[in-house]
């Protein structure tokens, strides 16, 4: 869907990378963190060659022949590349834990006209959930006796009263970009 493209467009903007493929909350008593995992996200040529920033993480020769791919082929190709994130955008960019904002979903799709970001009520768009939910497996260790609550309804009361948001609408990275962006600086 371009979670790890949006959050890379995001960077190019100014922001901190937290995860690329799990995130973890804890509540806390005034406030929510959550938690990333230490792993660098990867990409498809066409994320790289379209943002300026990430110009490094393709060889040249790669470059030159991924270049003169329609867009449409760049979008299907899975050819992945590792992202460093402080070789793209430097140093003390990239952070195992944050406060937490809000939620933004994806749920878009090429040729889908203008993309739009709206803030969404969860218990109304239950079909959302599976999007974001992802057993957490070797990135969280459980204190003895403890088993984590991975059901729906856990989810929903996680996320009570946090702002979510569905990006929907046709594919546009820089104006998902600049809506999450808008958000975040509220």
């Amino acid at each position: 869907m371009g979670k790890s493209t949006l959050a890379l467009h995001l960077m190019s903007l100014g922001t901190k990378f937290i995860s690329n493929d799990r995130l973890l909350l804890e509540k806390g008593h005034t406030k929510q963190t959550m938690y990333g995992v230490p792993k660098m996200p990867l990409i498809n040529p066409g994320t790289a060659l379209n943002n300026k920033d990430l110009a490094s993480v393709i060889p040249d020769a790669d470059h030159k022949n991924f270049s003169k791919l329609p867009q449409n082929e760049l979008w299907d190709l899975e050819h992945k590349y590792d992202v460093f994130i402080e070789k793209c955008f430097g140093p003390d960019k990239f952070e195992l834990s944050s406060p937490y904002s809000g939620l933004v979903l994806l749920n878009w799709r090429h040729g889908a006209g203008k993309t739009k970001m709206e803030k969404i009520d969860i218990d109304h768009r239950k079909d959302l959930l599976p999007a974001f939910m992802k057993d957490p497996g070797l990135f969280f260790l459980p204190k003895k006796n403890q088993i984590p609550d991975l059901s729906r309804k856990s989810y929903i009361n996680a996320l009570k009263n946090q702002p979510i948001f569905e990006i929907n609408g046709g594919i546009d990275f820089d104006a998902a970009a600049k809506n999450c962006l808008a958000f975040l600086k509220e």
